[in-house]
């Protein structure tokens, strides 16, 4: 799992979670009441698994720009490590991936499948779900 630190912040009667490289938001109830109440500190870790992320060449809306670090070929799949802001973090795509090292793409991410942890005990505070209503910012 890929693990980044964010702010979450209140917003406009939702809740905003950001990192440099990528930001979300909800305006559900659930998960948003559970990141206000357990972030305490405004900091939060996001968990996102390689298989919830994929790559895009295009903006399909919603997408968020990257840059390809690296290439895994692993025969049945393709491990990339992707620069988004100052971290990277792991995407398992296709085992006949073309892209190569300093490549611009963009990042499709499924928001129903987000982790949240505490930042300070790194006990988890909620599973996103589709009823969340969790969404890339895109501005």
């Amino acid at each position: 799992m890929n693990f980044l630190k964010c702010e979450i912040s209140k917003d406009r009667g939702g809740v905003r979670i950001t990192h440099r490289g990528i930001g979300f938001e909800t305006e559900g109830k659930g998960c948003a009441d559970a990141l206000i109440k357990a972030s305490e500190n405004g900091a939060v870790i996001l968990g996102l698994r390689p298989e919830d992320v994929s790559i895009h060449y295009k903006d399909s809306g919603g997408t968020v720009p990257a840059e390809i670090y690296v290439t895994e070929p692993l025969g049945n799949e393709t491990i990339v490590d992707v620069a988004l802001g100052e971290n990277v973090i792991k995407v398992i795509t296709e085992p006949d991936f073309t892209g190569s090292t300093g490549q611009k793409i963009k990042l499709a991410i499924n928001c129903s499948k987000l982790h949240f942890f505490n930042a300070e005990t790194h006990q988890c505070i909620c599973h996103a779900s589709e009823e969340d209503g969790i969404r890339v910012l895109t501005d």
